[in-house]
């Protein structure tokens, strides 16, 4: 008798099982396809990102620029906003009704990214397909992973990671020890330096201009250590501060409150000239 009723439930189990993957099984299809929004990615100037158990995140396109203002105010990677921005373009050839959200974990979702007031809610997996429940107002569907991949987690993650942004040009390095400036068109140091060509001094400041950081987190409220200036040909000072050289070279960039983290093969040649050579 026991074991009957045993094989009953495993047979009961077997058959729900069944039902949900008839229920989740992505329909192949030869129907319509559905847009997921009608709006254009350059028309989107704003954006949230809200994920469970974690600030809500901020992002706002200003003077062409793209920028977070919460919750940790900063320039972003653009790459990482035009992923996000892609999902204006989703499709999907599923659409189910929005009447059972928890069957696709979208109530609450775990993931909801609104742009420009249009709300995509990110819900589970599909066990088969392993494509995304995405909820809109105008039901649910059935999208490629790459959307919620695309979104990283942390604030800091989008954080850009060059101190010095795109138009940023400096004209004039104003370092602990040396000086590099522009003057007529060509680089000078001082104190002067014979053993270095304006190779040597192109390819330095080359190195600035493309510094890109490990890491980027928000500043400290009263950064120490060692100034200096980096002078724009706008007439701007961009002031940083050299938090520590070892055993990471961490720099803090004082107008945007923001701090850098390069290892010290990276960064230790942003902070000095190239070495004399030895004769």
């Amino acid at each position: 008798m026991k074991s009957r009723i045993l094989l009953n439930l495993a047979l009961a189990a077997a058959v729900a099982a069944l039902g949900l993957f008839a229920f989740l099984k992505p329909r192949p299809g030869t129907g319509p396809e559905y847009r997921l929004s009608g709006l254009n990615p350059s028309e989107v100037t704003e954006f949230r990102v809200e994920r469970a158990g974690l600030p809500a995140l901020e992002i706002r396109k200003r003077s062409g620029r793209w920028t977070m203002t919460a919750p940790i105010p900063g320039r972003v990677e653009l790459l990482k906003v035009q992923r996000v921005l892609d999902l204006t373009g989703a499709t999907s050839r599923q659409r189910f009704a929005a009447d059972d959200l928890q069957r696709f974990e979208l109530a609450p979702p775990a993931l909801v990214i609104t742009l420009q007031g249009e709300r995509f809610a990110l819900g589970m997996r599909n066990p088969v397909s392993q494509e995304q429940y995405v909820g809109t107002r105008d039901g649910v569907f059935l999208v490629a992973p790459r959307f919620a991949a695309a979104v990283p987690a942390r604030a800091e993650d989008w954080l850009s990671r060059q101190p010095l942004a795109d138009p940023e040009s400096p004209v004039a390095f104003e370092m602990p020890g040396f000086t590099i400036r522009s003057v007529d068109g060509k680089w000078t140091v001082s104190p002067e330096r014979s053993d270095l060509s304006q190779d040597d001094l192109n390819r330095w400041v080359q190195e600035w201009r493309s510094a890109r950081a490990g890491a980027v987190e928000r500043g400290p409220k009263t950064p120490q250590g060692e100034s200096f200036t980096l002078r724009l040909k706008d007439d701007r000072a961009v002031p940083f501060r050299i938090l520590r050289r070892e055993p990471e070279v961490v720099l803090v960039r004082t107008d945007e409150n923001l701090q850098y983290h390069f290892s010290r093969e990276n960064g230790a040649p942003l902070l000095n000239l190239p070495a004399r050579e030895k004769r």
